[in-house]
């Protein structure tokens, strides 16, 4: 066989490899994933909630950075201990409150809700230093969904 004869399968083969590089370039473009964020410096992070059916990050948070979200993220508690039985109090509804909001989410299939808190943001955790509350824009898009 000569060199410039090629068999359908390579020649299939390295049609498949562009067609995927391509894709994967496209996707990147796409979901425009930030660098590196700043890992273990408490910060203010924007975060969207993503119910069970999305085929991103199912239910799962997803960090806002700048024009770029972050891959789905585990929500890791760091809040400070409180000073007193009343702030314990205080930090125990302000979890069960997002906890309740999170179930009604999932319940009526609200995707990309948006909050915000404090933690430590990394690749695929946060490490949450307040517990998260809904944004302006997360009010709106719960109002707008009707429900």
């Amino acid at each position: 066989m000569s060199k410039r004869m090629r068999t359908p399968g390579i020649v299939a083969l390295g049609l498949a490899i562009a067609l995927l590089a391509t894709a994967c370039s496209g996707v990147a473009e796409t979901l425009n994933v930030p660098s590196a964020p700043n890992s273990g410096k408490e910060q203010k992070v924007t975060l969207q909630y993503r119910v069970s059916r999305d085929a991103f990050a199912p239910s799962k948070f997803v960090g806002v950075v700048g024009d770029g979200i972050t891959n789905g993220l585990s929500l890791v508690w760091e809040l400070p201990l409180p000073e007193s039985e009343a702030q314990k109090l205080v930090q125990q509804e302000e979890k069960e409150r997002f906890d309740s909001l999170i179930e009604m989410l999932e319940a009526r299939q609200i995707n990309g809700v948006e909050f915000e808190c404090t933690g430590k943001l990394s690749y695929f955790e946060l490490r949450a230093t307040t517990v998260p509350r809904l944004t302006d824009v997360g009010v709106r898009q719960i109002d707008d969904a009707g429900h």
